[in-house]
């Protein structure tokens, strides 16, 4: 497992989430279908190939709740009460 290469301070709970749910989301877009045509998936497909990211996923599974998108993506999530 890679360092991380960005670590994030937040305060509210739900931010860690949205961004969490939205990256999965961005993730089984990507790999649904790599033929279809929707333009979310092109998109998707799009994002992570720029970002060199499409060529790992086979390491990370998105059907395991225990999975961690955000080390997946190079994040550290550090909590703070005051910025």
């Amino acid at each position: 497992r890679a360092r991380p290469r960005v670590r994030l301070l937040y305060i509210d709970e739900a931010v860690r989430q949205r961004f969490c749910s939205n990256a999965q989301y961005l993730l089984q877009t990507a790999l649904k279908d790599p033929l279809a045509d929707s333009t979310s998936g092109q998109l998707a497909r799009k994002a992570l190939r720029y970002r060199n990211i499409m060529s790992r996923t086979e390491e990370i599974d998105l059907h395991d709740p225990t999975s961690d998108v955000s080390a997946f993506f190079g994040i550290k999530w550090q909590r703070s009460y005051s910025l």
